[in-house]
């Protein structure tokens, strides 16, 4: 993996801005890697069915994550359910 501090750095001053930060790119640019560099946050992949499992029950998903912050990836394919 290749150390990106400038980046690293930035995403991490961006958290302590606001609780929402939007990391766009084109494709294969590096995002999830950068993310998942980060110690700091829980890294979750919408495609992998253990992680909708996971968002079945909200309460029991936020009683289960370690920790504060989370990097979300592949969620244009999630399924939202009815009523949400």
């Amino acid at each position: 993996m290749i150390d990106r501090p400038f980046w690293s750095e930035r995403l991490l001053a961006a958290w302590k801005q606001a609780s929402i930060v939007w990391l766009t790119g084109p494709r294969r640019a590096g995002k999830t890697v950068l993310a998942q560099s980060l110690p700091e946050a829980e890294f979750l992949n919408c495609d992998l069915p253990s992680v909708a499992e996971r968002l079945r029950d909200p309460e029991s998903f936020f009683r289960s994550v370690k920790k504060s912050s989370w990097y979300w990836t592949k969620c244009t394919s999630f399924p939202i359910r009815a009523g949400c």
